[in-house]
């Protein structure tokens, strides 16, 4: 403790105990905490949603559509070829798709706990011609179709038990096109309804994958040829200078004032890729 002493008249000296020193915070200081504070409650919301349902044992049956499929047949273009499916002849686009269905809960779905038989269904009946099991996570679910009222556009899915990230992948085969809407339809005790999952990237076809890349390459090959040719410029005055000055290193300056070239000629390699492959009308 720091003292502090004062002469009286008669020549005595007599101590004082100073104040002790008070700490001041700041207004930033105070604002700082606020934030911290603030980002704090706003983090600790979310994260008890996470952990509450993480612990929680429900199950939880999910879907996912494939994004792509495929055209098996195109109607009015295979003029010579006829489907015929129950006796009819099929005049419309013939389509596959896959569904993916699995448990991502973590309590297991049993035959039992079905209340609704879970049915994959076409938009407005469209009938399937061809459902089947692609794929199974494990043989002991005993995944199974029911195709009986596959002419009226569902199929019927089953199975012993789903216990968590079991599932498997289902194809069908209908006489529809590509925009047509495939749902999962039933009831799971314990679930108040089935969960679809769907991407939120755009597919695209081979012909426009192969545009965006030439886009790319059209850009990037340019731009890495004009970036040889900058960074060029400084290394060859500096390759004059050293010639110059006598301090020119055989070894180590070549290598300085070859660096841009590998640019340059992956920039001239972009723009060979970046030529139309295939007829000038496309495919």
């Amino acid at each position: 403790m720091s003292q502090d002493l004062s002469k009286l008249e008669n020549g005595a000296t007599v101590t004082k105990e100073a104040e002790p020193s008070k700490i001041k915070v700041g207004k930033p200081m105070l604002v700082l905490f606020g934030i911290f504070g603030s980002l704090a409650s706003v983090v600790s919301v979310p994260l008890a949603i996470y952990f509450y349902t993480e612990t929680k044992q429900v199950p939880l049956l999910t879907y996912y559509v494939h994004p792509s499929r495929a055209v098996v047949v195109r109607a009015g273009q295979a003029s010579k070829l006829t489907i015929d499916y129950a006796g009819n002849e099929i005049k419309s686009d013939i389509t596959a798709v896959q569904i993916a269905i699995w448990n991502q809960g973590k309590s297991p779905i049993k035959k039992g706990n079905i209340l609704k038989p879970i049915t994959l269904g076409t938009e407005n009946g469209i009938p399937i011609l061809e459902a089947s099991v692609r794929k199974v996570s494990r043989d002991v679910t005993n995944l199974a179709l029911d195709n009986q009222d596959t002419n009226k556009g569902h199929a019927t899915l089953s199975w012993d038990i789903l216990e968590r990230n079991d599932g498997g992948i289902i194809q069908l085969i209908y006489a529809g096109g590509p925009e047509t809407k495939i749902t999962v339809d039933g009831v799971v005790e314990g679930q108040e309804g089935i969960v679809q999952l769907q991407s939120s990237v755009a597919l695209q076809s081979t012909e426009e994958q192969l545009r965006s890349e030439r886009r790319g390459n059209k850009v990037l090959g340019p731009a890495l040829m004009i970036f040889g040719g900058i960074i060029a410029v400084p290394i060859g005055i500096l390759f004059i200078w050293s010639l110059k000055a006598g301090k020119f290193n055989l070894r180590v300056d070549w290598i300085v004032l070859s660096s841009p070239v590998p640019f340059v000629l992956f920039g001239i390699y972009l723009l060979t890729k970046a030529q139309e492959i295939g007829p000038p009308f496309g495919f």
